[in-house]
């Protein structure tokens, strides 16, 4: 038995519409995919596609949106030319977006689930023809077949289920078990952390049988947490939680982390922080509560990242794989708007170099989404 690991990356702006597309996606994208070819490690890009549809509709009179549209493009192609994956993510609110005094302003439904059927449809046929006709041109056998949600916001999630197979998708990856968000979405009893399951009208986070699409779930390590700790105790939180004392270097680049996001995204302009209820219970639940942490390579420390491989290496739900010839996609999150620099993807491919090279190879999602209809549905 083996680890698939396939680095997913959620492509795009920040939520409100704010960012300069050269600087937080498309040069961190070209450091990120200059480094996964050093390592032979494959990236699966979500690539948020109302952003590039907004942008490329006033193109024709804003030569600055021109610019952006046509590399968005052109890095998409030679990174899928690279071996690299390009697939769908939708944020919905870009779908009302507005440009005013230079800036967008975007709507206020960030859920593609609580759109109407109609726009459930019209969303994810654009998405996917775009795409296509996009990749296409480096390789007429490209197919946009796996879809995320934008912020994970797919609940409801019957009638984009239903859109998805009619589109001939064979998988969504939106699920985190574990996690939850107040009248968006609600994955603490999902099928699993780890090991995909088909999906049907019942909804994401339920197993039926035989359905031609499936749920391959971004990896999430469940249990008795802590935000508080963790934000202001790391070196306590990671040693308790895992079992890891982190470097200085690592601490360090969280610091940077943190500091560069607060200047490009500040908390002022983020919906899902504006929104939070700041009650007694929101303030217990920081400190004690059973959380999900999702393995997200821009947050996650390199050498606890690689710690949380090992551990999948015995968790109990693939213990009956052990033995045999199989292998067991694990997916990681991370957006590269996120990503100040890529010093952590680096030593999580050296951690899995030194330490799992024989135990973990890199694949897209694409490649674990078919692998996985075949062999663990």
């Amino acid at each position: 038995m083996k680890l698939a690991l396939i680095f997913t990356n959620d492509w795009e702006l920040y939520g409100d519409g704010s960012g300069d597309y050269f600087e937080v996606q498309h040069q961190p994208l070209i450091d990120l995919i200059s480094l996964m070819n050093g390592y032979g490690a494959k990236l699966s890009i979500m690539a948020e596609i109302f952003q590039q549809i907004k942008h490329e509709e006033l193109s024709s009179t804003n030569p600055d949106f021109k610019k952006i549209t046509e590399a968005w493009k052109d890095i998409l192609r030679e990174s899928y030319t690279k071996g690299h994956d390009v697939q769908l993510h939708i944020h919905p609110q870009w779908n009302e977006a507005k440009l005013e005094n230079n800036e967008w302003v975007l709507g206020d439904n960030w859920s593609i689930g609580k759109r109407s059927k109609e726009q459930i449809e019209a969303f994810i046929q654009m998405g996917k023809s775009y795409l296509e006709s996009t990749l296409q041109e480096v390789d007429s056998n490209y197919k946009c077949e796996v879809y995320r949600a934008g912020a994970y916001y797919i609940e409801p999630s019957n009638n984009v289920i239903d859109t998805l197979k009619k589109n001939e998708f064979i998988c969504d990856t939106s699920v985190t078990k574990g996690t939850y968000v107040d009248n968006y979405y609600d994955y603490r009893k999902a099928y699993s952390n780890l090991l995909p399951w088909s999906i049907g009208n019942e909804g994401v986070t339920k197993k039926v049988e035989n359905s031609s699409l499936i749920e391959i779930p971004i990896n999430s390590a469940i249990s008795l947490d802590s935000e508080a700790f963790k934000k202001f105790l790391p070196d306590f939180y990671y040693k308790l939680k895992f079992g890891v004392s982190l470097t200085e270097a690592e601490k360090s680049w969280m610091r940077e982390r943190d500091k560069v996001k607060s200047v490009r995204y500040p908390v002022s302009r983020r919906a899902y922080k504006k929104h939070e209820n700041k009650n007694i219970s929101w303030y217990v639940n920081k400190i004690f509560s059973v959380n999900a942490i999702q393995l997200d390579y821009d947050y996650v420390p390199s050498s606890v990242f690689v710690k949380i491989l090992k551990n999948i290496l015995s968790d109990k739900q693939i213990a009956k794989y052990k033995n045999k010839d199989i292998i067991i996609p694990v997916v990681a999150s991370g957006h590269v708007k996120d990503m100040h620099n890529t010093d952590n993807v680096k030593r999580i491919l050296e951690g899995i170099k030194n330490e799992l090279s024989d135990k973990v190879e890199f694949w897209t999602i694409s490649e674990a989404a078919k692998y996985a209809k075949e062999n663990l549905i």
